[in-house]
């Protein structure tokens, strides 16, 4: 009985490492999505400033 008390305790710690593991894998994840969202943030920008020199070239 204390052999299944003992594998039913890894069984559990082993479960909570892996929840462990799939949180850190999402915080990464969101991680990853913020820094697209800035660099689209960034491509934005670059692409307004060629717009704005476009037409300072173009414009009299």
């Amino acid at each position: 009985m204390a052999l299944q008390v003992d594998a039913l305790t890894f069984q559990t710690d082993v479960l909570a490492l892996q929840v462990d593991a799939l949180t850190f894998q999402t915080d990464v994840l969101a991680l990853q999505v913020d820094a697209l969202t800035f660099q689209t943030d960034v491509l934005a920008l670059q692409v307004d400033a060629l717009t704005f020199q476009t037409d300072a070239i173009t414009k009299p």
